[in-house]
């Protein structure tokens, strides 16, 4: 998905009768972060606008009463095996045809033999009432969850994740009672009655964040709403209990509604075997004091399952039910991504542009190169190629007015022009001969002295045409080599000729290899002639 490293946003949304509770999570790169917790009163619908500016995955639930939750164990390992497998093994485990349900899954083990599923389950006509209720808020969800699972992604993110927790969800007319590990439901009961007579018979608000109790522990033991909330939350916690098998409850949390009672955790807690989480426990707690997380623990809960992309996220959004704008998100990076791709394309365009001229320039200095080598004027072939091509009233183009045509067809008459010339090769060599050399030496300064002891007698000289053009060999050379071996008693002699044969002259060509080997008083030397013949 295309977010330009930026951190995706995820909101969930719990409606509770004329309240939205929103929670705005983000995520990147596996990190979650809680960017803001409110709500939303339904007849303000604007006010809730502006926390989905960001085009953020809108993540809902629907109630929990509505889900059904079945185990079922598959002889499968594969995904793809177990997806096709589960509608059909599901069918005698719900109460109503299978083609009025919607299914999701969450896988709790694997083995080599088989899983073990945990299935959610809603029917067709439930979601259709939830997406109906959510047109009305003019909100579009993204991901509809339901509350056991997304109170599970939030006990395991901000409670405990290795361990089994209990949760209790107090809402005005639902208690949702979860027992979750590691992210995952182990076993869930719903109950449809909740906090709300508590609080209209017994509680006054004291801020827009918490309720507190007017009358003593006494009275509210002999309260018979409190009795039977307390009678209630026990069922569902011994109920609960007894799903575990080999394992112990490590912690019960309060949350929803119930969480925003001052003392009510307090007092059911008194009734369990186990801990209580609260805000004396502040390590449970990532980033914000754990009443306030716990008040949206169910919202929370739904915005982590919008950013989990794994298998077990549950979403009733299937079949024709699927959300109808999923490339939505992308409509904008898209947008940035193209043009800053034509914006790309149009300036590598404009370079390559640039190269190809400076190219063609250097191909048509080449073109004049090539006329100059050739001994000829640029204007003098254009007079010739424009009088041979009935082109004589063609006005004549300067070399950077040439196209790349016009350039290919006066290649093409220089190409023809060059063929029809005849195919020869230079027979009068211009290198020194035999008695040029001899007469070079004789008078050579180094070789002539004729200072007492300071005598050069010449023992050999060896004249021999090495290279020369033949019929089979045309772009040979000519190349002539010269052998000597003289004596001289005087190493200084010899030197001073060695010197002389290095030291540019117009006989010994100095790019070739010249030898020269010392044996006491007796030098040989080899080298090359230049060579001035004039080749086509």
């Amino acid at each position: 998905m295309f977010n330009f490293g930026n951190s995706m946003e995820s909101v969930g949304i719990e409606k509770e009768e004329k309240e939205l509770k929103i929670a705005i999570l983000s995520g990147k790169s596996g990190q979650l972060k809680v960017e803001n917790l409110t709500f939303v009163a339904t007849e303000s619908l604007a006010t809730l606008k502006p926390f989905l500016k960001r085009n953020p995955i809108i993540n809902t639930c629907v109630p929990s009463y509505d889900v059904l939750l079945r185990s079922l164990y598959l002889p499968l390992t594969k995904e793809k095996d177990i997806e096709e497998a589960v509608h059909f093994q599901a069918e005698p485990l719900l109460p109503y045809p299978i083609d009025q349900a919607l299914i999701s899954k969450q896988i709790l083990d694997q083995s080599l033999n088989g899983s073990s599923l945990l299935l959610f389950s809603v029917k067709k006509e439930s979601l259709q009432h939830h997406l109906e209720d959510c047109k009305e808020l003019q909100i579009e969800p993204e991901k509809i969850a339901c509350p056991q699972s997304a109170l599970s992604l939030f006990a395991m993110q901000f409670i405990a994740k290795e361990k089994a927790v209990m949760i209790f969800h107090l809402q005005l007319k639902t208690i949702t009672a979860v027992l979750v590990k590691e992210g995952k439901v182990l076993a869930a009961f719903s109950h449809q009655e909740g906090v709300e007579n508590l609080i209209n018979g017994y509680f006054q608000p004291q801020n827009s964040d918490h309720y507190f109790i007017e009358k003593t522990d006494s009275f509210w033991q002999s309260s018979e709403v409190f009795l039977r909330l307390k009678r209630t939350v026990m069922r569902l916690y011994l109920a609960l209990s007894k799903e575990l098998k080999t394992e112990q409850v490590e912690a019960v949390a309060i949350t929803g509604k119930g969480a925003q009672i001052k003392g009510l955790a307090d007092l059911l807690s008194k009734e369990f075997t186990v801990p209580l989480i609260s805000t004396k426990k502040q390590e449970w707690s990532l980033e914000k004091n754990f009443d306030q997380l716990a008040l949206y623990a169910l919202p929370i809960g739904l915005a982590i399952n919008g950013l989990n992309n794994k298998k077990n996220s549950i979403d009733f959004r299937q079949e024709q039910y699927t959300y109808p704008k999923p490339f939505q998100r992308l409509v904008k990076p898209l947008t940035i991504y193209l043009t800053a791709t034509s914006i790309f394309s149009f300036l590598f365009f404009l370079l390559m542009q640039q190269f190809l001229q400076i190219e063609e320039n250097k191909m048509k200095q080449s073109y004049v190169d090539l006329l100059a080598n050739m001994g000829k004027s640029y204007a003098q072939f254009e007079t010739i190629y424009l009088s041979k091509n009935a082109k004589s009233d063609s006005p004549k183009l300067s070399p950077l007015e040439l196209s790349q045509q016009d350039l290919a067809e006066r290649l093409a008459f220089l190409q023809q022009e060059i063929q029809s010339v005849p195919d020869t090769f230079p027979l009068f060599a211009n290198i020194p001969r035999v008695s040029d050399v001899l007469a070079w030496l004789s008078t050579h300064p180094v070789l002539t002295k004729k200072e007492k002891n300071e005598k050069f007698s010449l023992e050999n000289f060896n004249y021999t045409l090495v290279k020369r053009p033949e019929i089979n060999k045309k772009k040979e050379k000519y190349q002539v080599k010269i052998e000597l071996e003289f004596v001289t008693f005087v190493p200084k002699l010899a030197r001073q000729f060695h010197d002389a044969l290095i030291t540019p002259n117009d006989f010994v060509d100095a790019k070739a290899e010249i030898k020269w080997n010392a044996n006491h008083n007796h030098y040989k030397t080899s080298f090359y002639l230049k060579d001035k013949t004039s080749y086509l």
